[in-house]
């Protein structure tokens, strides 16, 4: 999945394609998906009901598609990229949360949601009812904190060597306990086009 949407961004940076052009849209329906179950697996305990996923992956996008001229291949994947972008998403939406003055509704800071185009929303619509991905997400919830860091490097398409770092063990331990992982989830109807890990 990663090659084929790196191509795609490639060919549309290339092409000068604008924020809000079908193409981009169509590359956000291929990683809606990842993107709802690692909000909905980081959204946990009272945070979520004050934090709506549906802003959080539409915010993520939005701010995507503004910084979009500078993702740079070289340094890593686009799916990764989009993630570390969702993190900060996350982050402000929690801090917003924390503030003194903050009620319901911890993501009334998101400022370019009126930028998510009809499309973009209905991709976010679709996944937010999406029974798979709810369990998907339960699952990676109730796993042990190493193998809940894996599964959600693996939603971000990391390479297994930034995976080894984050779980501070060797690259070896890392592929052998990725192995086991990956068959433990891939019983899901979901999972297996969801979690990928680069060599």
């Amino acid at each position: 999945m990663n090659s084929n949407i790196d191509q795609t961004v490639t060919s549309l940076l290339a092409a000068g394609a604008q924020r809000g052009e079908p193409a981009w849209d169509a590359l956000c329906s291929r990683l809606v998906e990842p993107l709802r179950v690692w909000v909905d697996v980081h959204l946990h305990g009272g945070m979520r009901g004050r934090i709506d996923p549906a802003d959080v992956m539409q915010e993520t996008w939005a701010r995507a598609m503004g910084d979009v001229h500078r993702f740079d291949s070289s340094k890593g994947k686009f799916r990764a990229w989009l993630f570390g972008i969702a993190r900060n998403v996350l982050r402000d939406a929690f801090r917003a949360c924390a503030a003194p003055d903050a009620g319901r509704g911890g993501t009334a800071w998101a400022a370019s949601l009126d930028q998510v185009s009809d499309s973009v929303r209905h991709y976010v619509r679709d996944v937010d009812r999406n029974d798979a991905l709810n369990h998907l997400a339960e699952t990676i919830r109730t796993l042990d904190e190493g193998d809940q860091t894996l599964a959600i490097c693996a939603l971000e398409g990391i390479k297994l060597s930034d995976a080894a770092l984050r779980l501070g063990i060797n690259y070896e331990a890392t592929v052998k306990r990725w192995q086991k992982l990956r068959a433990r989830l891939a019983t899901g109807p979901v999972a297996r086009d969801l979690l990928e890990l680069a060599e």
